[in-house]
């Protein structure tokens, strides 16, 4: 009886841990929350591990899209009226194969406010700036 070789026995070693391997935890998203800071608009999306995300703008119907690399976003109630800080309204939309799972909040605009999006811990963070007050007629 032949014995098998050391590369084939590492190989066999290696294809059974691969079949193992777990995928990555799913970041269970458990709060999207709104706040007032002076004069500008803090919205943060709170998970269960440090972020993984896109952003991107759509601009027919204003709306800024964050999509969240495998996370769950079911357990959030949603749509969410805002009405303040240059947002309409945040609502969800969970994308899940075999493969992937993406978590994806849409962020309904009022016009065009500028916006920083940023990590922070387990979240993410958008910050609406105020947008300038109105000029006064002359």
């Amino acid at each position: 009886m032949k014995t098998p070789s050391l590369v084939s026995q590492t190989v066999s070693l290696l294809a059974a841990t691969a079949a193992r391997a777990e995928p990555p935890a799913v970041n269970a998203v458990r709060s999207i929350g709104v706040a007032e800071e002076g004069a500008a608009l803090r919205l943060e999306i709170a998970g269960s591990r440090p972020p993984s995300f896109t952003v991107f703008k759509l601009s027919d119907q204003a709306r800024l899209v964050v999509d969240l690399a495998s996370a769950d976003v079911s357990a959030i109630t949603a749509p969410v009226t805002v009405g303040k800080g240059g947002v309409l309204q945040v609502s969800v939309a969970q994308y899940k194969d075999d493969r992937s799972s993406v978590g994806r909040v849409i962020i309904a605009l009022d016009g065009a406010p500028k916006y920083d999006v940023a990590a922070q811990g387990n979240s993410v963070v958008v910050r609406f700036e105020a947008p300038p007050p109105p000029a006064q007629p002359h």
